[in-house]
């Protein structure tokens, strides 16, 4: 249950940082504390791939390459299937990213180095 609360506050500490004006720690500055505090575990795929794949900051990358190498590969799988489709969607009603997202050839490209990781942890 403490696992299942450190990983929904790293969540939400992930989410305020990439979507909130002025958050209380930046992507950067998170990446560095799980590294430094071995809470690679406490990452959740599901929810952190989906809020990081459009985002630009800094740290965005760096989260997404550690949720690819140490995450679960079929939580990896599962939210970029889900990722796939929503940008399918945008794309089908010819929609672009909101102010601030990668291009969807960026998010695409990023999607495809998580797939990549996630073959190498095996399903």
């Amino acid at each position: 249950m403490v696992g299942e609360d450190n990983g929904l506050a790293l969540t939400a500490l992930i989410t305020s940082a990439a979507h909130d004006e002025k958050p209380e720690r930046n992507l950067r500055e998170i990446y560095q504390t799980i590294i430094t505090d071995g809470r690679e575990a406490d990452l959740d795929a599901l929810d952190v791939l989906l809020r990081l794949l459009p985002c630009q900051l800094d740290g965005a990358e760096d989260l997404l390459s550690l949720v690819g190498e140490r995450g679960s590969a079929k939580e990896i799988l599962i939210a970029g299937q889900e990722a796939a489709e929503r940008m399918e969607a945008a794309l089908g009603q010819e929609e672009e990213p909101e102010a601030g997202q990668l291009p969807f050839s960026s998010q695409l490209s990023r999607l495809m180095s998580l797939y990549t990781s996630a073959a190498k942890i095996g399903v």
